[in-house]
């Protein structure tokens, strides 16, 4: 009888490192970590009856605001509290009002009660939540994710469980799943036009906004074969938003023997590896900058939909020529520092508070604890539930290919998801349990669910 700490995983390759300090971190005689993908923890709730515990996470609402409020209800009818953090909580385009808007169309605060609370990356989202007088808590935790300085926990398994090859390559992270989607060139278009929006406009800038992506996009592949051809001798390697559709980048690398494209393992690891990153709009470039590697934002012209607090933490360049030039110099310098005045210190606490944003989150879990019971795990009913869906979708595997949404819907949901790796959970867990003088015993279920405790 343990209490318990429910923590959901959407994308292996993102989340999965952080979530084992995290879990490393909270698991002892009291308290055990369940570690699973997250439509899979949605399912279980209710085995726990009303025993309860703490959710750390976002995926109880799956999709923007307003959307089915199914899995927050069964959540509190069972006696758990809701710590929401959002993986992409703290990188928005154009301005503070767009940011705003932004946090708006990713939770609708007032469904949560007063045993939950907002667990935001900065300065700015806590403010927000807090102006509007919430019966509940807000924190300031920053990003975990950038929890990365060497020495932490989450640089070193990322370092000793690193399975990149390359060495010395330039990275380049694109961010066009807009317009490059997996599910196809309108997918997200066809998908705003069918959600309902109060300003008449809304619309109109998402097709600006689609507009503007599939310019910059085509900015990016003018540059990765100007580069592959210009530099036969130097590794591109060309690592997708994990959304993405491959088709295209795949097409370069059959052309160009210098380019290599894999959605493989998580951002740190290839970016410990690399000598320069170059990118737009994403959030790799802040555990780039955290890791002292130079950073590129290329965009040729700013937009309302540009990323522009990001040009406060590399080397803005608009055309291939100057980033041709950075290349050839071998002198290629990270920035050290942050101006005192960059709006970034106000979305992300990390560039203010140099404590460890796992550790933060850790205690406040720890403190939401206390009001909740020990609970017996079901382990019966967490391995029939999984079964039940395994037999469930093999049924439904061939007449997939009659309906080809669907099946894209499918891949794309698996290459998001391709299952734990046992053998990889069980050595960094037992890494992390030798590094922190603790004995931590892991649990492994299945390929989509795993139990940490102590």
């Amino acid at each position: 009888m343990k209490r318990v700490v429910l923590i959901p995983v959407e994308t292996i390759s993102r989340e999965l490192d952080y979530k084992l300090v995290l879990a490393s971190k909270l698991a002892d005689e009291e308290t055990t970590c369940i570690i699973g993908q997250h439509n899979y923890l949605n399912k279980i709730f209710k085995y726990f009856k009303e025993g309860g515990g703490v959710y750390f996470g976002k995926n109880v609402f799956p999709d923007m605001v307003p959307c089915t409020q199914e899995h927050y209800q069964h959540l509190k009818e069972n006696n758990f509290s809701l710590l929401y953090h959002h993986e992409e909580g703290g990188v928005f385009f154009g301005s503070e009002n767009d940011w705003v808007n932004r946090l708006k169309s990713q939770l609708d605060p007032n469904i949560l009660q007063n045993d939950d609370a907002i667990l935001c990356w900065g300065e700015f989202q806590a403010n927000h939540y807090k102006s509007l007088a919430l019966p509940f808590s807000t924190y300031k935790v920053g990003s975990p994710r950038l929890d990365i300085e060497p020495g932490s926990d989450l640089f070193e398994i990322t370092s000793q469980f690193s399975r990149v090859k390359h060495d010395k390559f330039i990275l380049i992270n694109t961010n066009f799943s807009v317009v490059n989607h997996m599910m196809g060139l309108t997918a997200e278009l066809k998908y705003f036009k069918s959600r309902k929006f109060d300003d008449s406009d809304a619309l109109t800038n998402i097709n600006l906004w689609y507009s503007a992506v599939f310019e910059i996009m085509g900015n990016f592949l003018k540059m990765i074969v100007i580069l592959a051809s210009n530099n036969p001798n130097q590794t591109f390697v060309i690592r997708p938003h994990p959304t993405e559709s491959l088709e295209i980048y795949e097409y370069l690398q059959s052309v160009y023997s210098n380019i290599t494209v894999s959605k493989s393992y998580n951002a740190v690891n290839w970016i410990s590896k690399c000598k320069l990153v170059i990118q737009n709009n994403c959030t790799t470039s802040l555990e780039a900058f955290f890791m002292n590697v130079p950073v590129v934002n290329f965009l040729q012209e700013r937009n309302n939909f540009s990323v522009n607090i990001l040009d406060d933490i590399g080397h803005h360049i608009k055309d291939t020529e100057e980033i041709q030039r950075l290349i050839l110099d071998h002198n290629i310098q990270s920035k050290d520092n942050l101006s005192e005045d960059s709006k970034l210190r106000v979305l992300i606490d990390n560039f203010i508070d140099s404590g460890s944003s796992i550790n933060k989150i850790s205690n406040i879990i720890n403190s939401y604890l206390q009001n909740k019971k020990k609970v017996k795990i079901p382990i019966f009913w967490i391995q029939a539930t999984y079964y039940k869906t395994k037999i469930r979708n093999a049924l439904a595997y061939l007449p997939r290919f009659l309906f080809p949404s669907k099946l894209r819907s499918y891949r794309m949901y698996n290459s998001h998801f391709q299952g734990f790796e046992k053998k990889e959970i069980l050595l960094k867990v037992d890494f992390l349990s030798k590094k922190n003088n603790k004995t931590l015993k892991t649990h492994f279920l299945n390929k989509e669910l795993f139990i940490i405790t102590s």
